[in-house]
């Protein structure tokens, strides 16, 4: 039996040793559970638990997260997502500072994958430009602060789908910035 990790903080403690079998775990139920569409219920119940991972000190675990996280979102209905869209675009916003220390262009890939995503889920026009807009602007923070070249490569090539999000007049707004990083 493997029990369930020591709360730690209000926080379960993914880094102990037992809790990486019960994370391996959860990261199949999740897989399983996302392999169709994903009822409502089901969403609620199952953000939480990638949050959490994500939520882990160890780099590898919070990938198992940020990897559970997409699986949801991926297939969640808009409806849940676009209510739950702060918390998750908040939840992804510290994985990006935690990007730069854990590297790695499958990281930012799987990263931004998430994000834009969520972005696309969001159903008021208006409030899905202006949370864009704010995506952007951090990733092109970002880009200018990162070291690796794969990293940089993989938050470019989804900053296309941002820009789509954006709308024309919203993406002119971030050329000044943008056109720089593609040279």
């Amino acid at each position: 039996d493997v029990a369930p990790p020591p709360a730690l903080g209000g926080l379960r403690d993914w880094d102990a040793r037992e809790a990486r079998v019960l994370a391996a775990a959860l990261s199949v139920v999740i897989a399983r559970l996302c392999d169709g569409s994903v009822s409502s219920d089901a969403t609620q119940h199952a953000i939480p638990a990638s949050l959490s991972l994500m939520d882990a000190s160890d780099a590898s675990m919070r990938f198992v997260g940020l990897e559970c996280l997409v699986r949801i979102v991926t297939r969640a209905p808009p409806l849940i997502l676009d209510e739950l869209h702060p918390i998750l675009l908040d939840a992804l916003d510290r994985a990006r500072a935690l990007i730069a220390r854990d590297g790695g262009g499958e990281t930012v890939a799987l990263y931004a994958h998430g994000a834009v995503l969520v972005l696309g889920k969001v159903l008021e026009p208006s409030v899905r430009r202006r949370a864009a807009a704010v995506f952007l602007d951090a990733c092109l923070d970002d880009l200018g602060l990162w070291r690796d070249n794969a990293a940089k490569l993989e938050l470019l090539r989804r900053l296309a789908d941002v820009t789509l999000l954006l709308g024309p007049h919203g993406a002119a707004a971030h050329l000044r910035r943008l056109l720089p990083c593609l040279l």
